[in-house]
């Protein structure tokens, strides 16, 4: 059996791992020194490294040899997955007791630690607290938020990244090189974006291509590529966001069907279109992010399609319904022009707007109508009454046509008066920033943001904001918010709406949300200090110092 690019080419020492030079840099420094830790806590995605350097580390500070089929009994892996039991950890802390064999230290691998239950993280807290001198522990999780905060206090985190593509890209291209893998740089570039920055993910979909054709030497395409993994062809991807804006209901569901006819899954095509949008931000495309986020599950396919097209439907509530309010019209002014006796306020009106039309005049002599009685002066006539026709089809359907080119004529000159109102007012920027006492408004800074463009509230909905004296830091929750935030253009906008003052986006990669910035609701409200935890902050403290403390949730009495 052939083994697998991800565990032939896995790295066997910490000099020969990619793209974690931060962290190996530290693991190597505490090898020189010999300050060895006794718990490290590994946190990263999946496929970057973590268990790798796990095992490498475990070997390295025993000085034993690192082969990937070796089996030292000092060195114990366990998988968190299926060792979840306050059991498992019990007779884990009762073997771990026991010194080493052959090694100077007895290192236990837990991968998944996350998914230890309450009671086994109990459990393994105890020997944390106090652990033998023989014991090191090597943690590694992909969900450090379900790691209690007492296990966290006590283990050395060490955080793994996915890797760029200026670092995956000569890596695969030395991998192919080995192989005789023959691929264009540009599948090679498709393939690194579909592996996510995951060195196995990666390498698996490389084994994969790499049997497209029976002579390896043969080159493979972007377009096999593409085809083979499902992705979804750029071209196809902006003219579905093409015809969008363009409210092209017939082009959106032909390209839908051909790509799906093509093999790529809705939730695929939403994910490009997504990416696609986040790279070219526009006005009228940004608000359908979240409405692609919602393309999952059961007819996903139908999800994706109402996210690209309802829009249109709502833009023009008023063309489906226009031709049925002349019919309506006309009726009641012939029934109100032989029965003026209970013409209303409302049906007076209605009849002055019907009765522009010059075709209104003729009327049929074949239904007549009965005048109203005195006794009955205000009651309403049935809707049945005004649905008969009364007057020759002919002249009918004359005055459908013109009455609906009247109002639509109409329709178009309020829609171009607003627009024009609309590009005025979007020119102005009526709220002042700060005010004479220099005090920064955060209201006026978000009507100005309406003013000019309101599509920001949606990802300015989803960050924090921090003031400091003439600068404002916004804190997205997350990177595509970020991106978009980022953009020229929008950081352009953002800038014209605070009125001079220093603004800075910050990158969620790179920088924590801060305890005394707050979330949007706060901001728009005027808020710009978090209210103070001290509670909370004293309670965190002495449980850092007591160790395992946890609130009651019911009450034992």
């Amino acid at each position: 059996m052939t083994k697998a690019l991800y565990r032939k080419y896995r790295p066997l020492k910490l000099a020969d791992v990619v793209g974690q030079d931060d962290t190996i840099r530290q693991l190597q420094t505490q090898l020189t020194n010999q300050k060895i830790s006794h718990g490290y806590l590994f946190v990263g995605a999946r496929g970057c490294g973590k268990t790798s350097v796990a095992r490498i580390f475990a070997h390295e500070i025993n000085h034993f040899d690192y082969q990937l089929e070796d089996n030292y009994v000092d060195i114990i892996e366990i998988d968190a997955a299926v060792f979840t039991m306050v059991e498992n950890i019990r007779e884990l802390r009762d073997k771990a007791m026991l010194a080493p064999t052959t090694g100077k230290y007895k290192v236990y691998i837990i991968d998944e630690i996350h998914m230890l239950s309450k009671n086994a993280f109990n459990a393994l807290l105890k020997i944390l607290e106090e652990p033998p001198e023989h014991i090191v522990f090597i943690f590694a999780t992909t969900n450090p938020e379900k790691i209690p905060a007492t296990i966290l206090s006590r283990v050395q985190i060490f955080h793994f990244k996915l890797a760029d593509k200026s670092v995956m890209q000569p890596f695969l291209e030395n991998i192919c090189q080995k192989e005789g893998i023959n691929i264009e740089k540009d599948a090679l570039s498709l393939l690194i974006e579909q592996g996510g920055g995951s060195f196995r993910d990666s390498l698996s979909i490389l084994d994969q291509l790499s049997n497209l054709h029976p002579d390896k030497s043969t080159l493979i395409t972007t377009e096999e590529v593409s085809s083979a993994l499902g992705v979804p062809k750029q071209v196809l991807i902006q003219e579905i966001l093409a015809s969008y804006e363009q409210e092209n209901i017939d082009q959106i569901r032909s390209l839908i069907e051909e790509l799906i006819n093509q093999g790529n899954k809705a939730e695929g095509i939403a994910t490009s279109l997504i990416k696609a949008i986040v790279q070219n931000p526009t006005a009228k495309n940004l608000h359908l992010i979240e409405k692609l986020y919602a393309v999952n599950g059961e007819f996903a396919s139908a999800k994706l399609i109402v996210a690209l097209i309802l829009d249109h439907f709502k833009a023009t509530p008023v063309a489906i319904s226009a031709p049925s309010t002349p019919q309506i019209q006309v009726a009641k002014t012939t029934v109100n022009a032989q029965t003026p006796g209970v013409i209303s306020a409302q049906e007076a009106t209605k009849t002055s707007i019907a009765t522009e039309s010059p075709v209104v005049e003729p009327a049929t002599p074949a239904t007549p109508v009965a005048p109203a009685t005195p006794a009955t002066p205000t009651t309403p006539i049935p809707q049945e009454e005004f649905a008969k026709p009364s007057i020759n089809p002919e002249i009918r359907e004359r005055l459908v046509k013109i009455s609906k080119s009247k109002l639509t004529e109409k329709i178009q000159e309020r829609a171009e008066i607003q627009n024009q109102q609309v590009q005025v007012e979007a020119m102005t920027i009526p709220e002042a920033v700060v005010s004479g006492s220099g005090d920064f408004s955060a209201k006026g800074f978000l009507e100005n943001i309406k003013n000019i463009a309101e599509t920001l509230f949606v990802p300015l909905n989803k960050s924090y904001f921090a003031y400091k004296t003439d600068h404002l830091e916004i804190y997205p929750s997350a990177k595509v918010w970020f991106n978009i935030l980022n953009s020229k253009n929008n950081l352009e906008v953002l800038k014209t709406a605070i009125n001079g003052l220093s603004i800075t986006i910050m990158n969620p990669d790179e920088h924590k949300i801060p305890s005394t910035a707050v979330d949007f609701n706060q901001f728009s409200a005027g808020k710009l200090e978090a209210a103070p935890k001290t509670d909370d902050a004293s309670l965190s403290a002495i449980s850092d110092i007591m160790g395992n403390i946890q609130e009651l949730e019911d009450s034992p009495f």
